[in-house]
């Protein structure tokens, strides 16, 4: 991530929004939960972006009244809007997987889960900070 950069989560929700969409018109029967699941955590994501300015930024930034930045402003808003877009990446792969076939290979299922919900969660828990700060101490010698 670049320095001092917030990323609005405005693209990743129309990406996954577009997708879920897809595959329910493509799928004609329109009876797959996992796409509907994936579906009500997106707009989930957007009905809670009305209320609060905390759930438009993955990464948010503190800034003073001069515009410049003082410092990170991760909060429980932040957490809530990760793990929804988590959780709603992780209903659309399964909605993948169940429409074309692949249901039925576990292993094709338990790495996806792992890709996309477990190890983000484990790098959010603090782990990217402390290689980051590692690298940053190696590089100093």
């Amino acid at each position: 991530m670049t320095q001092g950069t917030q990323w609005p989560s405005f693209i990743i929700q129309g990406i996954i929004l577009g997708a879920n969409l897809y595959f329910l018109v493509e799928s004609e029967s329109g009876s797959n939960i996992w796409l509907f699941l994936s579906l009500i955590s997106v707009l989930s994501v957007f009905s809670l972006q009305t209320s609060s300015i905390g759930f438009l930024y993955l990464y948010p930034l503190a800034k003073n009244k001069s515009e410049n930045t003082i410092g990170d402003a991760k909060g429980l808003d932040t957490w809530i809007l990760r793990l929804l877009l988590m959780a709603s990446l992780t209903f659309l792969y399964l909605g993948i997987l169940k429409d074309y076939a692949f249901w039925n290979d576990r292993w094709l299922i338990i790495l996806g889960l792992v890709l996309i919900f477990l190890i983000p969660i484990i790098f959010n828990m603090g782990i990217s900070d402390w290689m980051r700060d590692r690298a940053n101490r190696n590089y100093k010698l």
